[in-house]
């Protein structure tokens, strides 16, 4: 997307607190649909980011189309329907990278 400097911490990840809003806006001179995409680091900081643009195909505009959320969504979007994957054991749906750590530990 672009924006992991902006949102990614040490270690690779948000910080545990962080959180994502995302508001849509209608554009009254061309009637587009429009996200702007605004960030909270963490509870420390309860400040709260636009990064709109900084995701690399709304061209450091901030306000965006609202199909590039489409799209970020359908390459995102989970593999079940929401009721299934409630009740979906995440350990069987993990993947390798995630619970090999653990038994390479356990061999060396």
């Amino acid at each position: 997307m672009g924006i992991q400097s902006q949102v990614v911490v040490s270690g690779g990840y948000p910080a545990y607190t962080a959180a994502t809003i995302v508001e849509l806006w209608m554009n009254s001179t061309d009637n587009q649909p429009y996200f702007k995409l605004l960030y909270r680091t963490s509870d420390v900081n309860d400040e709260i980011y636009a990064v709109t643009h900084e995701i690399d195909e709304c061209e450091n505009k901030p306000y965006c189309k609202l199909d590039v959320f489409r799209n970020y969504a359908a390459r995102t979007k989970v593999d079940e329907q929401m009721d299934k994957w409630c009740s979906t054991d995440p350990r069987k749906k993990a993947a390798a990278s995630l619970w090999s750590f653990p038994l390479i530990g356990t061999i060396v």
